[in-house]
């Protein structure tokens, strides 16, 4: 779920979307090409999404939008030095904007790295995107982005970022935005996340415990 409100303007907007992931290892006729894969992520070295995002302005907007995406992803992780995840993103948006058809292909280099505290488990996530449109070359921009996802519970994240656009030839002109977003998660199979890993029981004074001396 997202939201959009442009300062200085009436413009406003709203978005949901739906996603299904699945994670594997690459096709066996590629294997022998990728030796430099790193096990540490068995069978999720691939990353296959499908999605369907809906955006649509408000009715006091100025400008009428109404779209509607069938996203489309194939993605490969590897791990990198300093305990960094490196994803290198393909995905292709097939949209219907106010009836009208668009494609447009979007790669995506991102960083990410886990942290742990007491009490709060989060990421830090960075990348850098280019927006290729076909039909509209025009409309093509670059943008970079810093943030932060916060495990808030199991099935739960919460995201805030920043994010720069670059300008691009005559369209569209330079932006900065800071943005949140809330994430549910419907994990099926093997539980991912080993919570009691990440936030251990603490032992009450005077209790027993397996290490307690006798």
């Amino acid at each position: 779920m997202s939201g959009t409100k442009l300062d200085k303007t009436s413009y406003a907007d709203g978005g949901v979307g739906i996603f299904y992931d699945h994670f594997t290892f690459p096709p066996r006729i590629a294997q022998k090409f990728l030796t430099h894969r790193n096990d540490s992520l068995p069978g999720k070295y691939l990353w296959l999404r499908m999605g369907y995002q809906f955006t649509n302005s408000s009715k006091s907007s100025e400008k009428d939008l109404n779209n509607h995406t069938i996203v489309t992803e194939v993605n490969s992780r590897t791990y990198l030095p300093a305990k960094f995840l490196g994803t290198l993103r393909n995905r292709v948006d097939w949209q219907f904007i106010n009836e009208d058809f668009q494609v447009r292909y979007r790669p995506r280099i991102i960083l990410e790295r886990d942290f742990r505290t007491e009490y709060l488990f989060f990421t830090f996530r960075s990348f850098a995107e280019y927006f290729v449109y076909f039909g509209d070359p025009d409309s093509n921009r670059f943008r970079v982005q810093l943030g932060a996802e916060i495990k808030v519970a199991r099935n739960l994240d919460y995201e805030i970022y920043w994010n720069h656009q670059f300008k691009y030839d005559h369209q569209p002109d330079a932006v900065d935005a800071f943005g949140m977003n809330l994430k549910f998660y419907f994990v099926k199979g093997v539980r991912v996340m080993e919570w009691e890993k990440i936030f251990p029981k603490k032992n009450k004074a005077g209790s027993d415990s397996p290490d307690a001396p006798n």
